[in-house]
């Protein structure tokens, strides 16, 4: 374990045995005090044309970790 100039815990797992195996991985940990940040993913819907064009975007699949939180969204 070692904590990196980020302020992330580093761990090594080594897995089962020792050598080449499967389940051997680096973790790392954050400390996140308050809400964590929402999982946010943003899509273009139609980006195929010539310009100028209008492009729609979809935040379809966005969604809050703290299940209580409403999200808001402002285009500004």
């Amino acid at each position: 374990m070692e904590f990196g100039p980020d302020g992330a815990l580093y761990l090594i797992e080594y897995g089962d045995t020792w050598g080449v195996n499967q389940n051997a991985r680096l973790v790392r940990i954050d400390y996140v005090a308050g809400n964590r940040l929402p999982w946010w993913w943003l899509r273009p819907e139609n980006n195929i044309g010539r310009q100028p064009l209008a492009v729609t975007l979809s935040s379809r699949g966005t969604f809050d970790r703290d299940a209580s939180d409403e999200l808001k969204y402002d285009g500004a």
